[in-house]
């Protein structure tokens, strides 16, 4: 595993998003220095993203459940070029398209277009698929599947909001 030394007195793992230590501060966190931590929140049922079952492993599928401070939950936004990955906090792996290409998974974040996103209001677009996160069917109880649909304006399925 790669690490940096952003400054002389910290340390970051950018290929895992669990920690970075600062000595001159005294401080640890949650996330690579310089990245945003945050819960990604369905506007039509108020659920959020999550890694069903607390899965680490890769190709496992996302679904929505209760908002809480679960680390299979708590993403990190990563910027990329123009387009921005969602790293779980609880596995290191990112947000991204699924190979069947309608299931959304936690992969690699090294995968490419599948694993990199535009916010685009209160949309999720994927970079390779131009398809919107989206609940499936506008379920609004826990362990609705999230997916890749067509993008709606009117959609309320497909909008989201991030908690910070």
């Amino acid at each position: 595993m790669p690490i940096t030394f952003p400054t002389s007195t910290s340390l970051g793992m950018p290929t895992s998003s669990q920690i970075t230590l600062d000595a001159a501060a005294g401080t640890i966190a949650n996330g690579y220095s310089g990245t945003t931590l945050a819960t990604v929140k369905a506007g039509s049922s108020g659920l959020c993203l999550n890694v069903a079952n607390q899965a680490r492993s890769y190709e496992s599928g996302i679904i929505q459940w209760d908002c809480g401070a679960f680390t299979n939950e708590q993403v990190e936004r990563r910027t990329v070029g123009d387009y921005t990955q969602f790293v779980f906090q609880q596995s290191g792996l990112c947000l991204a398209e699924g190979t069947d290409g309608s299931s959304v998974v936690q992969t690699t974040c090294g995968i490419g277009n599948r694993s990199q996103w535009t916010v685009s209001g209160s949309q999720i677009v994927n970079r390779a698929s131009g398809l919107c996160l989206n609940v499936s069917g506008d379920a609004r109880t826990r362990g609705g599947k999230i997916i890749d649909y067509t993008c709606s304006a009117t959609a309320p399925n497909d909008k989201w909001s991030f908690v910070s």
